[in-house]
């Protein structure tokens, strides 16, 4: 290896475009990876993950973990039809659920969505779940391009995990936003760079 490399330098091979461009591919791939290891490292000191933790218990103090059925239709024909197949046997939800519905999750477990914090579900579902009592079913309604039916199942004032069970997901989450932001800046600037020139 040492006597290549050494027979290489003295034939200048050292200055031709190709090695040229693989070293400068190198370090750069070299240089990205250690300024995202300083990245998420300033981003998630134990201080910052604290806080971020505290100020999350903060935000969900008074919110509600959800336990919701979900039935997802690919139209609001085939929504309104099994909603009026609901009304009249409110039991069959779990059937639809696994039968007709297009989300895969739920439809695994009969329709059955685990407890969720209010917050981490759609606003609007969110709202219809809240106007519902204990074991009813929604009227269809808008979901982007398809439709869904809600049974509010159970709801119970939100199960806030501890610091230490919680502090994995922090530190993943905050290392992620910290590289988006910083390739979300680069963006920006790149494109700002590109408009002025």
């Amino acid at each position: 290896k040492e006597a290549a490399f050494k027979e290489a330098k003295k034939l200048d091979l050292d200055d031709e475009k190709e090695y040229v461009d693989a070293i400068y591919q190198f370090e750069a791939t070299i240089l990205q990876k250690q300024l995202y290891l300083k990245l998420i490292k300033d981003a998630t000191t134990d201080e910052k993950i604290k806080a971020k933790y505290d100020d999350l218990v903060g935000k969900n103090k008074n919110k509600e973990d959800f336990k919701l059925g979900f039935i997802l239709l690919k139209n609001k024909k085939e929504a309104s039809k099994i909603s009026k197949r609901l009304r009249n046997n409110p039991n069959s939800f779990s059937y639809y659920a696994k039968t007709k519905s297009l989300d895969k999750a739920s439809k695994k477990n009969k329709g059955v969505l685990d407890y969720s914090i209010e917050s981490s579900f759609p606003k609007n579902i969110i709202e219809i779940a809240k106007g519902l009592k204990k074991g009813k079913i929604s009227k269809p309604f808008a979901i982007a391009d398809k439709w869904g039916i809600i049974k509010l199942i159970n709801k119970r004032p939100a199960q806030i995990k501890s610091f230490e069970k919680s502090k994995a997901a922090l530190l993943q989450n905050m290392a992620l936003k910290a590289i988006k932001d910083f390739n979300d800046e680069s963006l920006k600037k790149a494109k700002i760079n590109l408009i002025v020139n």
